[in-house]
């Protein structure tokens, strides 16, 4: 993976050597173990809690011919760890059955009944189930399938509660006592150490003496997916599990991914974690908010490339219906929403006609327009009946990094059907006669809950022009640093003499910058975005600090590094 290391340490220029230091990299070892990670630095899958006794488990599966049933999470993490492990399976000459629920009629995690219509299915009801990215919250479901005779092994990575957890094999890192605590492993991760610790015991007992043993590089690539798509720190395992998938996803051997490729416009060159970010994740997810997230594993397990195109196609239909459903609730949304109301609560709550599978991307939308809580609601059609103020609302939050919507959440919990999520982003259901309020509460719960430090200035890392960041020597080391994302962020610049020629607002909303530079006597082009209030600023011209980050751009089946403007800023103000 690392490659021949035609960079040295000596080599790296100071300001990204004290940016690196600065992140708790020291001294020439640690910095290019950061540069050129090696698979063999992953740590062994045994030291996961439940590894031993899951390949064990499954071991006597393979042995005893019993059936064995996948279940996973309908997002990005949790198809692609299942496509692993069907991969994988399909190596060891195993066929397994495979369910995903769907997000609107069935919602995460185990439920009985697909459960019970899976043994019907297969007519067997003493399957082995595995899940992906769920399932250590369904504690009463795996008690009542070993009822039937089947047995349970749970891979998750979602926080747990050590009083309750599920009565069968679990491996989930987050367990307090797991050799992979703090690892924070997605669970396409989790799924992947579950694949390589059955390998590794399936050789060391000859099973490999008449086929192939896999190769689990292979895998890597839905590693680089499924982890970069659910924003796990990539940092540790996580870091050195994505660069080499995003290496092996650039030659894939899955039709699929290969034809996932090439209807992004990415199919040849470097891959980088920004490609996974807005293309391929928001194409596999679309399969699951616009229609059934079954497709997204289909395109990723099929074996026959007309199959893959066909599907690829498919996905890019279902991801520009999503582009534009976004738009259209958008609109609905801020037609619904009173400014005055918003700023007056510091927080936006709307409930409307949204489309459920977009919920969370138009929550995320709106907090960036006001820069607030933001929670969006849409009424959950039962039955095609209108139940009155006993209607459930689903919904879905976003908060700024400064409010921590579980805590709002957590404070109307008495009025609240469900809820659950993390600090910036959380789902609820509620009654609709509750909606009233529920609102009041919200409001109550901004105004008085403990608003953390907000870290909303962007800070340079240090002072080098746009000039001198385009040589080799600063793009070759920056190159060496991806993958960006949580926990290794990409690093931030100022040149503080840089001249803009020309600006101008664009978006359907003015609410980004289109720059042309002209620094040290080269012109340059930049993008700024949510910055399209800034313009003023912008065109006050010469002088104007410029605060930027580099990010790959593809345009036109080329591409290049662009620079990214986080601010704009005249001196001394």
């Amino acid at each position: 993976m690392a490659g021949n290391n035609s960079i040295r340490y000596e080599d790296i220029p100071e300001a990204l050597v004290n940016i690196l230091e600065r992140r708790g990299l020291e001294g020439k070892n640690q910095v290019e173990g950061f540069l050129y990670p090696h698979l063999s630095d992953l740590p062994s899958p045994f030291l996961m809690k439940g590894m031993e006794e899951a390949v064990k488990c499954i071991v006597a599966a393979l042995d005893t011919n019993r059936n064995i049933v996948l279940w996973g999470d309908y997002d990005v993490d949790g198809t692609t760890g299942i496509a692993l492990l069907i991969s994988f399976f399909r190596c060891l000459g195993k066929e397994v059955y495979w369910h995903v629920p769907d997000r609107l009629t069935e919602g995460y995690g185990l439920n009985i009944q697909n459960l019970r219509k899976i043994g019907e299915t297969i007519n067997d009801f003493s399957y082995l189930l595995i899940t992906v990215d769920c399932g250590i919250a369904n504690s009463s479901e795996i008690v009542e399938l070993q009822r039937w005779g089947a047995a349970a092994i749970i891979t998750d990575h979602h926080r747990i509660s050590s009083d309750s957890l599920p009565p069968c094999i679990v491996i989930n890192p987050n367990q307090p006592d797991c050799g992979f605590c703090g690892e924070h492993l997605a669970g396409v991760g989790v799924a992947f150490y579950l694949a390589a610790g059955l390998r590794s015991f399936l050789r060391e007992h000859g099973y490999f003496e008449n086929q192939a043993v896999p190769n689990l590089k292979h895998f890597l690539s839905f590693a680089a997916l499924g982890s970069i798509a659910d924003m796990v720190p990539l940092r540790r395992s996580n870091r050195v599990l994505v660069r080499a998938g995003l290496e092996v996803l650039g030659k894939t051997e899955f039709p699929g991914l290969r034809s996932l490729l090439e209807t992004s416009g990415i199919a040849d060159g470097k891959i980088f974690a920004d490609d996974v970010g807005f293309q391929l994740g928001p194409k596999l997810n679309a399969a699951g908010r616009m229609a059934n997230a079954k497709l997204a594993v289909e395109l990723l397990t099929c074996r026959g490339e007309l199959e893959a195109k066909k599907m690829a196609r498919k996905l890019d239909q279902l991801n520009t219906l999503r582009k534009s459903t976004c738009e259209k609730d958008l609109e609905k949304a801020l037609a619904l929403i009173d400014q005055f109301e918003v700023e007056s609560t510091r927080c936006c709550i709307v409930n409307g006609d949204f489309h459920h599978g977009i919920l969370g991307i138009l929550a995320s939308r709106l907090m960036e327009l006001f820069k607030t809580p933001t929670i969006v609601l849409s009424a959950i059609d039962i039955d095609g009946g209108d139940c009155g103020d006993n209607k459930v609302l689903k919904g879905s939050c976003r908060s700024p990094e400064h409010i921590d919507i579980t805590n709002i959440l957590h404070f109307c919990k008495d009025l609240l059907e469900s809820y659950g999520g993390h600090k910036a982003a959380a789902g609820l259901s509620l009654k609709e006669g509750n909606l009233k309020e529920f609102k009041n509460k919200v409001y109550l719960a901004v105004k008085s809950s403990p608003v953390e430090k907000s870290i909303t200035e962007v800070v340079p890392e240090d002072e080098i022009s746009i000039q001198e960041i385009f040589s080799p020597s600063y793009l070759n080391i920056l190159s060496l640093c991806e993958p960006f994302g949580q926990g290794n962020e990409r690093p931030i610049f100022v040149d503080k003499e840089a001249v803009i020629i020309d600006v101008r607002q664009v978006g359907s909303r003015k609410e980004h910058l289109q720059i042309s530079f002209r620094t040290n006597g080269r012109p340059c082009k930049g993008i700024g975005f949510h910055l399209g209030d800034k313009i003023k600023i912008a065109r006050e011209g010469r002088g104007c600090e410029v605060v930027y980050s580099l990010a790959p751009n593809r345009f036109n089946g080329n591409l290049r590094w662009q620079v990214l403007v986080l601010d704009l800023k005249i001196p001394n103000h």
